[in-house]
């Protein structure tokens, strides 16, 4: 197993031992129905370009992120990883039958 996935997989088992449930845009999901995934370049620019935005620091965190909109907000969980100092977000890995709550 690669350093980088053990990283992320230590990670996501730090937030599952500590919420029920983890947040990604406006719905809420179980820690085994997400992962921490790279963040797409597009939504890595709407961070970045947001004035109140500061990129996380490799292996500290990871930091939530509430984005607020003109109709409605959303909740981002955002990690620098230290073996690749890239972005990730802990988004859905659905698996048939599961079912984001709202």
């Amino acid at each position: 197993m690669s350093k980088l996935k053990i990283e992320l997989q230590e990670v996501m088992r730090r937030l599952a031992l500590k919420h029920d449930v983890l947040p990604f845009m406006d719905r809420r999901f179980r820690p085994e129905e997400v992962a921490l995934q790279i963040l797409p370049n597009e939504m890595g620019r709407l961070l970045s370009g947001s004035p109140d935005y500061v990129s996380p620091d490799a292996g500290v965190g990871p930091v939530w992120l509430r984005l607020e909109g003109p109709e409605k907000g959303a909740k981002l969980v955002v990690y620098r990883a230290v073996c690749d100092e890239r972005l990730y977000v802990v988004a859905p890995t659905l698996r048939a039958g599961s079912s984001p709550r709202p």
